[in-house]
């Protein structure tokens, strides 16, 4: 008997919603959740020419709305457990237009503290959720800058903490001084919480700034920073990697954009992430796309037309990036 696909009318309509309020405008302003990348050119780029970017997949969409559902049940959580936490405001909004820099703080809180018989805080609040490989990585701060896309996270809390005292000032519900940041990282998988706590650093928050008014004089000037040092982890999975051509991610390449290895790269991305369900085609086009790197000269092969790949042969190992998708979707290896 054949029922009908409530998963796909599910993923459809969740999809539709998201894309929906996708638009591919510039920022007005850079946003805190962003300050701490370490590029500032993707930064510029992020204000100026947004329509340029590689769009997200439909995998990393759903991921993102997964996100936001663990954090509305972290909340939830939260306001339940009235004994132990109070939360003072939901998302905190910072606006600073004099620097070109704003965002949002998931909530600021208070902690009930037994030995001490007190409450403590009130403390920002940030919440992230991770898969289980790296929810197990990150134990510490410098473990976060491991990884471009978690290196963003203290910069992110750092701001929120440098304006907690305009907070102070604008809403009253805001109590005393804000003692400092809680980066409150979730398991995707398992649900398990571990925190990280962050500590104000007044010279961060200034660096900081500096580099958003850096941002927005390039804005203003129409002009472009220099490239950053290339690194394949970082240039090859950013969504302007086209627009910015960086050099050497694809010096003596030779650009492949139609016949079987092409095919191959397309079935890959198409499979991969459901790799366990449909073996047969995956296995079948990454053994075609193994064959391939073996000839491939030192610097690999660019796929598709426009590009959309980058296989290489790194030692003993096959390595494919999707060009400008984020870490955690944009490559595989074997």
């Amino acid at each position: 008997m054949q029922l009908p696909n409530l998963a796909s009318k599910i993923m459809a309509h969740e999809l539709r919603e998201m894309r929906r309020h996708e638009r591919p405008r510039n920022y007005d302003v850079t946003h805190a959740s962003e300050i701490g990348h370490p590029c500032l050119r993707y930064l510029v780029y992020q204000r100026t020419i947004r329509d340029q970017a590689a769009g997200h997949s439909d995998h990393l969409m759903l991921t993102f709305g997964l996100g936001n559902l663990h954090e509305s049940d972290t909340i939830a959580i939260l306001t339940a457990m009235k004994n132990d936490v109070e939360i003072v405001q939901t998302q905190a909004g910072l606006w600073l237009p004099e620097l070109g820099l704003s965002g949002v703080a998931d909530a600021i809180i208070r902690v009930f503290d037994e030995e001490a018989s007190a409450w403590t805080g009130p403390y920002v609040l940030e919440h992230k959720t991770c898969s289980p490989h790296a929810f197990a990585a990150y134990n510490t701060l410098d473990d976060l800058k491991k990884h471009p896309w978690s290196a963003r996270y203290e910069a992110q809390v750092q701001c929120y903490l440098g304006v907690a005292q305009k907070w102070q000032h604008i809403d009253p519900r805001v109590p005393g001084d804000i003692a400092g940041g809680i980066i409150l990282l979730r398991d995707k998988s398992s649900g398990q919480y571990k925190q990280l706590d962050v500590a104000p650093d007044r010279s961060m928050f200034d660096a900081l700034c500096e580099k958003a008014l850096r941002i927005t004089g390039h804005v203003i000037d129409g002009t472009v920073p220099d490239r950053v040092p290339y690194d394949s982890r970082l240039c090859d999975e950013c969504a302007y990697v086209l627009p910015c051509a960086p050099p050497r991610w694809n010096e003596g390449a030779q650009f492949v954009t139609a016949g079987p290895l092409v095919e191959a790269c397309e079935t890959w991305e198409l499979y991969k992430t459901v790799r366990d369900e449909v073996t047969g085609p995956y296995n079948k086009a990454w053994e075609t796309i193994k064959e391939w790197a073996g000839h491939a000269p030192k610097a690999g092969f660019v796929v598709g037309s426009p590009s959309r790949y980058h296989v290489t042969k790194q030692g003993r190992n096959t390595k494919v990036n999707i060009l400008g998708k984020p870490e955690g979707e944009a490559g595989d290896d074997g």
